[in-house]
């Protein structure tokens, strides 16, 4: 497998928030909103049980300002994926690329922690979305490494990836069952 390919299967692991299916939900709403629905505060600690359950106001409102999210990430991650591609083997490129997508994750980090949601449904994603958010910046952390070889990576590397992928898939399969009870 050469440079390129590695990196941008690198790049697509990093880069994905969740599922194609969430962006296809909210392709249509106002990207200017993604900040505006998001406190400093939030309640991202908050436990399952200090949150309402099956209530679908509730889960259809933290859905919504979710969604808004996570769409806003991957229009990045595209257009992200789209430099990288374009950046083919230079490594300089690639490199403000990797970090102008740790930006935009930790950008993500901030507003998904600023969320005050009203549902343990939503509330779990949200966790999910965190976990797999702090697992790709531990890849970034190893990526920064100066003895760090994309084409060689290690094992650590390996394992943080395929846990993101688990979360990626588990993420997109209860967002798809949430978005298809609550509609």
């Amino acid at each position: 497998m050469n440079k390129l390919t590695i990196s941008c299967c690198f790049i697509m692991l990093m880069l994905s928030a969740c599922t194609e299916k969430v962006a296809d939900i909210t392709k249509n709403t106002d990207q200017s909103q993604v900040g505006v629905m998001t406190s400093p505060a939030g309640n991202w600690e908050a436990k399952e049980q200090e949150l309402s359950s099956q209530n679908k106001l509730d889960v259809q409102s933290d859905l919504s300002e979710l969604n808004l999210i996570i769409n806003g990430m991957n229009t990045h991650a595209i257009a992200l994926r789209e430099e990288i591609v374009n950046a083919a083997n230079d490594s300089v490129k690639i490199k403000e690329i990797l970090v102008r997508n740790d930006n935009v994750q930790q950008e993500g980090l901030q507003h998904l922690k600023g969320l005050s949601l009203k549902s343990a449904e939503v509330q779990r994603i949200r966790l999910l979305l965190i976990e797999n958010l702090l697992i790709i910046q531990q890849m970034y952390k190893l990526s920064e490494q100066p003895d760090f070889d994309l084409s060689r990576p290690n094992n650590e590397l390996k394992k943080l990836s395929l846990r993101s992928q688990d979360l990626q898939q588990s993420i997109g399969n209860q967002l798809d069952h949430l978005n298809s009870e609550f509609k």
